[in-house]
């Protein structure tokens, strides 16, 4: 059983690591002076990819853009009003 596990071509590194899934990030992490103990940083760049379903939804609701192509053109310029 532990043989099954072990190593580069066990069950756990080829099945569970290094997969690619929606909504994640990849980072390091930091201390973050201004930050409170429960609290977590997330670079600005990060976080706009990794919500840009949910601001192309807000975009769209508070009226700033009509259609999701324009949406994506929007935060592809990535204006400071995000």
């Amino acid at each position: 059983l532990s043989d099954m596990l072990r190593g580069k071509q066990g069950r756990f590194r080829l099945n569970l690591l290094g997969k690619r899934v929606d909504y994640s990030g990849r980072s390091v992490v930091v201390v973050g002076p201004k930050l409170k103990l429960y609290e977590c940083g997330l670079p600005k760049e990060m976080a706009v990819e990794l919500f840009k379903p949910f601001i192309i939804q807000k975009l769209q609701d508070r009226k700033t853009v009509k259609t999701v192509k324009s949406a994506k053109r929007f935060l592809d310029k990535r204006d400071a009003v995000v």
